[in-house]
């Protein structure tokens, strides 16, 4: 069991090695990604819930064309 203080470090760590890791099926994500797309107009805001890098939301965000982010 980790102590609370190494907590960030651990999560960090582990983040990492999940950034890291390839997709299972990169074919059924992009498509999934353009099924979702079809459905978002450009002034649609993107918010990514769950666990994860962001990757998702920031592949979907019209704002990620223009360089904006908050």
């Amino acid at each position: 069991m980790h102590k609370n203080k190494d907590l960030p470090s651990f999560w960090n760590r582990v983040a990492r090695r999940y950034a890291a890791t390839p997709m299972r099926n990169q074919a059924a994500y992009e498509a999934t990604l353009e099924r979702i797309s079809a459905h978002l107009k450009p002034t649609d805001p993107v918010l990514e819930l769950g666990c994860g890098t962001q990757s998702t939301a920031l592949r979907l965000s019209p704002r990620r064309k223009a360089g904006k982010r908050r």
